[in-house]
């Protein structure tokens, strides 16, 4: 089934790299696939450059017929992982030029409190966290929102 993937991604995908695919007749079922193949044209889409991309799911043992024409499936592709970091959501992060800052609280009087602008490395993101390497420490209250690890 075809799908596609936006030029910044691409370099980051190969074929016979594993997926993990939903389909929604499924009822939430998950299921694992791979690339099998990558399209060397491309369409733009809303000013993104998109390729398309198809792969081959992988029945669970014993199951048949998972696919017909006209399902609609998703597809997620993993390109990198962090794990056992901290994160905040990206609304959090000051973006500036080439650099990044939170706002870390330093004072809290009940209704009064102080934040000081700290600079801070960022790593992966999923679009909705992004890892902060550097900068801060669990525990830090961060302007914004929650922190997670």
């Amino acid at each position: 089934h075809p799908n596609q993937i936006a030029l910044e991604d691409l370099e980051r995908v190969f074929i016979g790299m594993p997926m993990n695919i939903s389909i929604g007749a499924t009822k939430g079922a998950r299921y694992t696939g791979v690339i099998e193949e990558i399209a060397s044209g491309s369409t733009i889409d809303n000013g993104t450059v998109m390729y398309e991309i198809k792969g081959t799911v992988q029945p669970a043992e014993g199951e048949k017929n998972i696919c017909r024409s006209g399902y609609s499936a998703n597809a997620e592709i993993i390109t990198d992982r962090s794990s056992d970091v901290l994160s905040v959501e990206e609304s959090a992060i000051e973006f500036s030029g080439d650099s990044t800052f939170v706002y870390r609280l330093v004072k809290d009087n009940g209704s009064k409190q102080s934040f000081e602008r700290m600079p801070v490395t960022i790593g992966l993101s999923d679009g909705i966290y992004i890892e902060l390497k550097s900068g801060v420490s669990k525990g830090d209250v961060l302007r914004g929102n929650k922190m997670e690890d």
